[in-house]
């Protein structure tokens, strides 16, 4: 199992939620972002309402919640929408800009219903396709 992580230092097995750590820290504008995390009280479905903080760091910043993932008692999955534009907070979709740095945590709400003694942080860049598949000038 991958393990959440954190800034300063990885959360440990013991925590009752974490964040899974993704194959790729790149976000690319327009396609969702899938954050998944895992439950390891096998209290999907009955549990407090988990609620994720996803902010860009152009100033965009949403509220998303995470559902159990198919019939799993373990995992949650939350999707979030990205576009590339200015931030407008609140409509569920995440704004960001190239080269933006994008971090998910769990919200106030969570930590405390979870009892969560690290916050664990997972953070994206921002690439766009254009710009990493746009050929040299001159060519």
């Amino acid at each position: 199992m991958r393990g959440a992580t954190r800034v300063e230092r990885d959360v440990s097995s013991s925590e009752p939620l974490v964040l899974r750590r993704p194959d790729t820290l790149s976000l690319t504008p327009g396609k969702s972002l899938a954050v998944l995390a895992d439950d390891h009280n096998l209290r999907c479905g009955r549990s407090p309402l988990v609620r994720l903080r996803v902010t860009a760091s152009s100033g965009d910043e949403e509220v998303q919640h995470m559902l159990p993932w198919g019939d799993s008692k373990t995992e949650l999955r939350a999707n979030i929408s990205t576009a590339l534009g200015p931030s407008v907070t609140g409509d569920y979709i995440l704004q960001v800009r190239e080269g933006d740095t994008v971090c998910v945590t769990f919200d106030d709400r969570t930590m405390e219903a979870w009892r969560l003694d690290v916050q664990p942080v997972i953070t994206y860049r921002v690439t766009t396709k254009q710009h990493a598949t746009q050929p040299p000038p001159g060519n």
